[in-house]
């Protein structure tokens, strides 16, 4: 079975590799918004050789194997819109002045390869100096590599791999042992099955001063000025920190969850819709517990373990875990979960409980 695997590297282009680079944004742009105008007119997307002709030949300077994957791009946003169209919008002209620029280019006879773990080769550009600080054996196969620039004018390259795994049934045959079930909570990242209350950083919010310092800062600048883009280099490098932290402390977090427990039981919530809550967005944006879910899936899932989502609408937090009966009443302000049984405890570990409870039910029912 294949799977891919990408790996971001930073990578140190000199005054020549960065005006080739941002030339080859700008021309991959050019072709997007050329394409995406013939589809607007004609319904179809054309292929990108039409677009060439007498007044831009200056397109062939650039890495013109990256115009291919310019034109998936755009039939894959107009697929995504009419598949879901309350998700995905139309797609959109591109513009210089976004923040994130970037572009695709396919490998094709070794064009494109790792050196060393200092070194990386693009086609056009030449051989780049790299921070590559995971090496991968000859068994991963390069299949494409993607230059971007961040808003702080750092570049990057995403490298992805093509590798073969064993399947889920040949990579273990012994049974699960270990399972834990996680409940998202509003006062911690999350709290397990087994007691442990997992806390949060909370990057953003103990950040939230400096980025309104920084806010004001760019509001009392001419746009487009010196200082104005000074300024909102600032803002946006403290933006990538956050996110930077952010990841880190989840990929840290996932890798613990997966070297430790063969089934993790989650509830399927609708994060998105949650967010849109006025008094909790922000602590939810800032938890990025989805992230955690998606990244945690793909982990178990390579290490030939599972991750079981329960219904949203289970009702994990009103049930006893003791003794099963259903508290209608209970109150999202109500922090303690007390039955008539006699059962008291924190209702997110109550939650949770169950949460294990009903995923190791569903992986009953999958196997009989």
């Amino acid at each position: 079975m294949k799977k891919n695997i990408a790996l971001k590297v930073r990578i140190y282009p000199n005054k020549q590799q960065k005006i080739m680079i941002d030339k080859t944004f700008g021309c991959n742009r050019y072709m997007y918004n050329h394409l995406l105008a013939m589809y607007n007119e004609t319904g179809k997307v054309e292929n990108y050789t039409k677009i060439y002709n007498e007044d831009n030949k200056w397109l062939l300077e650039s890495d013109t194997s990256s115009y291919a994957n310019t034109r998936l791009n755009l039939k894959k946003a107009i697929d995504n819109h009419y598949k879901n169209p309350s998700h995905f919008g139309l797609p959109i002209y591109k513009s210089k002045h976004s923040k994130k620029q970037s572009f695709t280019t396919s490998v094709t006879n070794n064009n494109s390869r790792v050196i060393d773990n200092k070194h990386i080769r693009l086609p056009k550009v030449g051989i780049l100096n790299a921070k590559v600080h995971r090496m991968f054996s000859s068994d991963y196969k390069l299949k494409s590599v993607t230059i971007s620039r961040e808003s702080d004018y750092k570049y990057y390259a995403s490298l992805l791999y093509e590798y073969e795994i064993e399947s889920v049934e040949d990579q273990t045959d012994k049974p699960f042992t270990f399972m834990v079930g996680i409940d998202y909570s509003q006062d911690y990242f999350g709290v397990l099955s087994n007691g442990r209350f997992i806390s949060y950083p909370k990057y953003l919010i103990n950040n939230m001063e400096k980025l309104i310092l920084l806010q004001e800062k760019l509001s009392r600048c001419t746009p487009y000025s010196n200082n104005w883009y000074k300024r909102k280099k600032d803002l946006a490098r403290l933006h990538i920190k956050i996110r930077n932290q952010r990841k880190d402390f989840i990929n840290k977090l996932v890798k613990e969850m997966s070297d430790s427990f063969d089934i993790v039981a989650v509830e399927n919530l609708n994060l998105q819709e949650m967010s849109k809550n006025n008094h909790l967005g922000k602590k939810i944006y800032d938890n990025s517990f989805g992230m955690f879910i998606t990244k945690l899936s793909y982990k178990l899932e390579q290490g030939g373990k599972r991750l079981i989502k329960v219904d949203k609408y289970y009702p994990s937090s009103k049930r006893c875990s003791n003794c099963g009966n259903i508290k209608k009443g209970l109150k999202l302000s109500d922090r303690t979960y007390t039955c008539n049984c006699g059962n008291i405890m924190d209702r997110d570990y109550n939650a949770s409980l169950n949460i294990a409870m009903e995923g190791l039910r569903l992986l009953r029912e999958e196997t009989i």
